[in-house]
This record gives structure tokens, C-alpha cells and sequence, in this order.
């Protein structure tokens, strides 16, 4: 009689067992959610946000705006309406830089004589 374990699918057995806990291992060693960097809003990534097929309507309409030379990216927060849900979202999370020398909206901006 014939011994199983020298028979072929005993060691195909065998070889998938290992492979499986191969598997396994390399599974339980797996980072996910590794920390990502935190990311600063330019004005090249707003352009390619708005560039993007999943840009909102508003972010695309600003960005014609500023296309056609009415306003700017860094004043995306103060001209822009309505503002666009991708700029709040930016804002609320914690691992986007916003800029801080951008214009922030606030209706205590000082007047300015039209010819300065």
C-alpha cells in the first residue's frame, strides 16, 4: 500500500497550506490608513481640482472667473458664489494647509478708492 503522505496531492496540499499562511503573514503585517503627508493648497492644485472630472459645478464656474481674468485663486474664499464645497472641505480637514495670506472673507475689509 501506497503511503498518502508521498503521494502528489499530499504535497500540493502542503504547498498551498504554506502559501496560504504566506498570505496570511504578509495580510497581518499590512498598514492600512498609513499617515499621509498634509497637503498645502496652491494655486496649481485648485487648477487641476477644477480641471478634474469630479469638480463641482461652482468650482468649475470659478475657475472660468479666474480664466477670464475677473478674479484670482487666492481669492477663491471671498469672490466666489457660491463657494465651491470642495474649498470647505479642504478647510475642515485638519491635514490641508490652507494658505494664510489669502484673503479671508470678512465684511471688515477696509474700503479702497477705485483708482488705487
Amino acid at each position: 500500500m501506497i503511503d498518502p503522505k508521498d503521494t502528489p496531492a499530499h504535497s500540493r496540499a502542503l504547498d498551498a497550506i504554506a502559501r496560504l499562511e504566506a498570505s496570511r503573514r504578509r495580510a497581518e503585517n499590512t498598514v492600512i490608513g498609513a499617515p499621509r503627508e498634509k497637503t498645502t493648497v496652491t494655486v496649481e492644485l485648485l487648477r487641476r481640482l477644477a480641471g478634474s472630472k469630479y469638480a463641482s459645478p461652482e468650482l468649475r464656474s470659478f475657475a472660468i472667473s479666474v480664466a477670464t481674468g475677473d478674479s484670482s485663486w487666492d481669492r477663491i474664499e471671498v469672490d466666489a458664489q457660491p463657494l465651491p464645497p470642495e474649498v470647505s472641505d479642504m478647510r475642515a480637514d485638519p491635514m490641508v494647509i490652507w494658505p494664510r495670506h489669502w484673503p479671508l472673507p470678512s465684511d471688515d475689509e477696509p474700503y479702497r478708492i477705485p483708482w488705487q
